[in-house]
């Protein structure tokens, strides 16, 4: 399958000054690892590159992920409801710390699972479940 990861584009409440370093989307490279070898698997950087469209069309993903916390999940949503609006058979997840605490924030139409607490295997099984077209009421870690 086609995974894209997506880290969504940085919120005036991420950044508390005007100086900063961004570093990698190192957890969205964890992600990416564990799927790595049975998919292929793009991250998109939307902190640096907001050209969600173009990476939709070029790759044509079959799951699409978003990661968040608090500060950046309205971002994240938009994300999430862009993709389904371009592409509504995508099957689109979100994850992190957010919707680890607030799954229930995140109950929108366009998303369709929600991964609570550390998500590689989470993810994994669930990509794999997705490929199979097996249940994804079977999986542990999902709402």
């Amino acid at each position: 399958m086609k995974v894209l990861l997506i880290d969504p584009p940085v919120s005036a409440f991420d950044v508390p000054t005007k100086v900063f370093a961004m570093p990698p989307p190192y957890h969205l490279e964890i992600l990416a690892g564990r799927l790595i070898g049975n998919h292929d698997v793009h991250i998109l950087d939307m902190r640096i590159d907001e050209d969600l469209d173009t990476e939709l069309s070029r790759f044509r993903p079959d799951v699409v992920g978003c990661s968040c916390v608090a500060a950046n999940s309205h971002l994240a949503k938009q994300v999430l409801q862009r993709v389904k609006q371009l592409a509504p058979n995508i099957v689109t997840v979100i994850g992190g710390h957010h919707p680890s605490l607030m799954p229930q924030d995140c109950n929108e139409a366009f998303i369709d699972v929600v991964v609570i607490g550390e998500g590689e295997d989470t993810l994994y099984e669930f990509v794999g479940a997705c490929e199979s077209k097996r249940n994804w009421g079977e999986i542990h870690g999902i709402a």
